[in-house]
């Protein structure tokens, strides 16, 4: 059909091209842009007729095609100058006789059973337990020097580091090193067995209630698993720990407490005697609750109470022995009992070896032996266990400032070659007895 163009005049070329196979392709160049253009096509592509057997197999498709057969006319007016085009009709009939075999594909889908182990990997972190009990292995028939050797104090009652001033309780490490509660020059002195001076390590600040300071500590024990010193500080009513990196304070770990002595076993429960309340109360580090594992039923001689509890110590089946001054006797109460067992003294107060008079520090072997300091008989006893009389190891030689005597014997220790530290307060300083 004709098309109106612009009124420009363009060259205009027409190719029509036939192939088998294809439909018409027309190609139209221009020199320059069509404004507008309409074409016309009556094309019949092609013409197929399959013809098929039932045999999937062989399949016959004749076809003819006529590949093109169109006609194109154009009449263009360019410059109103009218073009006519002509197109010529091709008609191309090919048969073309086609035999495809078609290949048939057959899917099976197969399920199969894959049993499958599951190998479970657990990871178990276990954090290294310090042993904070060492519970020494002392023969039965072993014996110690008589005579002692001064290892700290020793100098007259003073303040300066070489010096103690009524000192009461201590604690000796593996190492060999001495804490010592220095009750009166309101401080904990640390000392090694071959120093001539001891260090302050708490307090030392004057008596007072600042974190700064203590008010006559009676009672100090290393916690392996922190490196800290928990400390009695007792006219303070409170329990604090100082680290043993060069701390100039301590922290509270209970408060509102009149404690003497006190032990810790590897569980890490610290047992405290609040000896204004007539009990041995355990807690766990870093928790406020309490347990009254001895005592708490009011002061008494009964089984189940005590009078004035001084010193404590815990074996490893958590089993408490406590000094139990003013009852001249040691307690022994197993872990959950509600009574006590007397395992020492008991008799009154004496000077024969059945009795005690103030039993203050001890401690208990891995035989059930038990050591026990004598305070006003000036001297070390040995109990057996279920022995009803005592053996008495050191001192027994009135008081005194000779080397075999003792004055005042308060807290009682331990190497790790079962030699034997006494504290004397009196006397203000440290003997230490080598075991033969």
């Amino acid at each position: 059909s004709p098309g109106t163009l612009s009124t420009t005049e363009v060259p205009l070329t027409i190719i029509t091209t036939a192939a088998i196979g294809s439909t018409t392709t027309t190609t139209v160049s221009a020199d320059s842009t069509v404004a507008t253009t309409t074409v016309s096509a009556d094309s019949t592509v092609a013409t197929t007729t399959v013809s098929a057997a039932s045999t999937v197999a062989t399949t016959t498709l004749t076809v003819a095609s006529i590949i093109t057969q169109s006609t194109t006319d154009l009449a263009s007016t360019v410059a109103s100058t009218t073009i006519e085009a002509t197109v010529t009709n091709t008609l191309i009939e090919t048969p073309v006789p086609t035999t495809t075999a078609i290949p048939t594909t057959t899917t099976t889908s197969t399920t199969t059973t894959i049993p499958t182990t599951t190998t479970t990997s657990t990871t178990t972190t276990t954090k290294a337990t310090i042993q904070q009990l060492a519970i020494p292995n002392i023969p039965a028939g072993a014996q110690w020097g008589e005579n002692g050797v001064t290892v700290a104090g020793g100098h007259g009652s003073g303040g300066a580091t070489n010096q103690l001033a009524g000192p009461e309780g201590l604690f000796v490490d593996n190492d060999q090193t001495m804490v010592i509660a220095d009750v009166d020059n309101h401080r904990i002195i640390q000392r090694k067995i071959s120093d001539m001076n001891g260090q302050v390590v708490a307090g030392g600040n004057g008596g007072g209630n600042g974190l700064h300071q203590l008010y006559e500590p009676t009672d100090v024990l290393i916690d392996k698993e922190t490196d800290s010193l928990i400390i009695c500080d007792q006219r303070n009513r409170r329990i604090v720990r100082w680290s043993r990196n060069d701390t100039t304070q301590g922290e509270t770990l209970i408060d509102n407490i009149r404690c003497w002595g006190l032990a810790m076993d590897d569980q890490r429960y610290l047992y405290i005697c609040d000896f204004e309340n007539h009990a041995v109360r355990r807690y766990q580090i870093e928790d406020k609750n309490e347990t009254i594992v001895a005592g708490g039923n009011s002061q008494g001689d009964g089984l189940d109470q005590l009078n004035w509890p001084s010193y404590v110590f815990v074996d490893q089946q958590q089993s408490v022995y406590v000094s139990d001054r003013d009852n001249h006797r040691v307690m022994k109460w197993n872990n959950g009992a509600k009574a006590g067992i007397v395992v020492a003294g008991g008799q009154g107060p004496g000077t024969a070896l059945t009795q005690l008079d103030w039993p203050k520090g001890l401690f208990v072997d891995t035989l059930g032996t038990i050591y026990v300091a004598d305070d006003k008989n000036n001297r070390v006893v040995r109990w057996p266990k279920g022995a009803t009389a005592g053996i008495v190891i050191m001192g027994g030689n009135g008081g005194g400032i000779e080397p075999n005597q003792f004055n005042g014997p308060q807290g009682l220790s331990y190497d790790r070659n079962n030699n034997l530290y006494v504290v004397e307060w009196r006397n203000s300083r440290v003997q230490r007895f080598s075991i033969k």
